[in-house]
């Protein structure tokens, strides 16, 4: 449909960031359905431009704040827009979803987590 036929021309499409972000989503909301999780699914985009890709409501009332990256090589800046929630009471574990191999510690409270852990 967009006429991408390679997967260096998928990588290289100027959009391909959010394709692959809606991807990772849409696989989510499946896995949520599919086992009547009950979570719930929403985003925060500010004015300024801060957003957060994903925050999940689970059914504990707890907010789980994610950043979904194709790469493997993420840092510590790419959360800092988890400061705008930070006030609510209720925020658990966070991360950023991305092509890492393994999770692992961003920070002692952030986790990287690879997409084959949230991806059934």
């Amino acid at each position: 449909m967009l006429g991408i036929n390679t997967k260096k021309a998928l990588i290289d499409y100027t959009n391909f960031g959010f394709l692959f972000e809606n991807y990772i989503i849409s696989e989510m909301l499946k896995t949520n359905s599919n086992y009547s999780l009950g979570n719930t699914f929403s985003y925060y985009r500010a004015k300024d431009g801060n957003e957060i890709d994903l925050i999940i409501k689970d059914y504990d009332n707890i907010y789980h704040p994610f950043e979904i990256k194709y790469k493997d090589n993420v840092n510590v800046s790419m959360i800092s827009s988890f400061n705008k929630i930070k006030n609510l009471k209720n925020v658990g574990k966070d991360g950023i979803i991305c092509n890492e191999k393994n999770v692992k510690k961003l920070t002692d409270t952030h986790d990287i987590i690879p997409i084959s852990s949230v991806i059934v």
